[in-house]
């Protein structure tokens, strides 16, 4: 197969099997494993992400179709290229005109791995028939079962059938299926004219000031995020921010900040700010200092862990707005975040609120009386979104608030990522 009629050349393919063997014998995020091979950019770099991101998304799916023609699962290393050999066939629609080329590929990609040449072999003769099985359960999805075709735990399908009923889960786990799309935040103003063309690199959107990159982020855009106008975000991001935007804020801190999209939304908006901390964990830093370059007088990234019992004891009353974007279980960014899926277990649901109690209280006490306070995850799950505002306010330190306004953000009723945003009003009476 050439670059030509080849949309994962060698060098992306290699990439890929590289990311996705580490992935196999030891699960972690995808950022994670792709971050400790060096930070890099480029064509090979993101088909790589691309195709190790199509596999992890419909991983049980591709295992269920491998498992009909293997006797056992493989070492990570020929799992990983039949794995990676299954997106590229998904990503081609299954072509039969290509599968012969697509196979030929991959088989290379196990001989350059070093593979045995009894698993080189096996690859061979495994995804001849194994892209087929594929092609045919494509064009009849009710051959497998539903949490099968769409790469889901079944114990997650069932939670979401139970509480919002088969359609409507139906559509979630079809909506978790498809690649996310990539927007931008900012005033286009300059490129006005050109947003209202189908070919535009910036697309309008329903969402005020948000625009879809349908082909990647056009050179205007990257100039603006150097100088602070232009945010890549999600629409979803827009709550959150403009539920800590409410009131008129001199100071604001935003809570387990990283990587900063929402610090960026504060600061760019004309109501942002006089001052904003940006806090995390000394390991996050980085990347959350580097999205607030363009506010130095403004912003500042400080080093907090909000699992100590009083992590900024000469700051409490300190903050006009308070946003807490909390650890959760990530179920309503499951299409931007395929891995999510299958490091979630059902027990994370029920050791996550009590930390997320825990650091919506300390975060409490860092509210100016009259000030604001948001608590926002990207969770579907009501055990830690309106369950853990509610014990909070049924609480010692949640006394002084009263709930303004809470929104559950579905995706397939909003048509952009999952979250709870809940904005609290802190009392008048002096800081106890």
């Amino acid at each position: 197969m050439t670059a030509e009629d080849n949309p994962f050349p060698a060098g992306s393919q290699q990439r890929a099997v590289r990311w996705m063997t580490r992935y196999l014998r030891a699960p972690a995020k995808l950022g994670d494993i792709r971050e400790a091979e060096g930070p890099g950019k480029g064509a090979d770099r993101r088909r790589a992400i691309r195709l190790q991101t199509g596999a992890i998304r419909n991983l049980r799916l591709y295992r269920h179709v491998l498992d009909q023609h293997l006797r056992r699962r493989p070492a990570p290393a020929a799992e990983a290229i039949l794995l990676l050999a299954l997106a590229e066939s998904d990503h081609a629609g299954g072509s039969t005109a290509v599968r012969p080329r697509l196979v030929h590929s991959w088989v290379d990609q196990a001989r350059e791995a070093g593979l045995r040449a009894g698993t080189v072999r096996l690859v061979n003769a495994v995804l001849r028939r194994a892209t087929a099985t594929l092609e045919g359960i494509r064009a009849d999805p009710a051959s497998v079962p539903e949490a099968v075709f769409t790469s889901h735990p079944d114990w997650l399908v069932e939670r979401w059938r139970e509480r919002w009923g088969p359609a409507e889960t139906s559509r979630l786990l079809q909506w978790n299926q498809r690649t996310p799309e990539l927007y931008a935040h900012g005033p286009a103003a300059s490129l006005a004219g050109e947003a209202a063309g189908p070919e535009s690199p910036l697309q309008p959107t329903r969402w005020p000031h948000f625009h879809r990159l349908p082909r990647g982020i056009p050179p205007e855009v990257q100039e603006g995020l150097r100088a602070g106008t232009w945010t890549i975000r999600d629409p979803a991001t827009r709550i959150a921010v403009e539920a800590t935007l409410a009131r008129p804020s001199g100071r604001v801190l935003d809570l387990c900040a990283s990587p900063g999209g929402k610090s960026r939304g504060l600061l760019a908006d004309p109501r942002g700010p006089r001052e904003l901390v940006a806090a995390d964990l000394p390991p996050r830093l980085g990347l959350l200092r580097a999205n607030l370059a363009p506010w130095p007088a403004r912003a500042v990234a400080r080093p907090l862990d909000l699992g100590e019992d009083d992590p900024l004891p000469a700051e409490h009353g300190s903050f006009d707005a308070v946003l807490l974007d909390a650890p959760c279980s990530n179920t309503g960014v499951l299409r931007r975040r395929p891995d999510a899926r299958w490091r979630l277990r059902p027990e994370d649901l029920r050791a996550l609120p009590p930390r997320q109690l825990a650091y919506l209280r300390r975060a409490a006490r860092l509210v100016v009386p009259g000030g604001i306070l948001v608590y926002s995850t990207c969770s579907l799950e009501v055990e830690e979104n309106r369950e853990v505002v509610d014990a909070f306010l049924a609480g010692a330190e949640g006394r002084a608030f009263r709930l303004e306004t809470a929104v559950l953000a579905r995706p397939t009723r909003t048509g952009h990522d999952g979250a709870g945003v809940y904005r609290m009003l802190r009392d008048d009476s002096p800081v106890r």
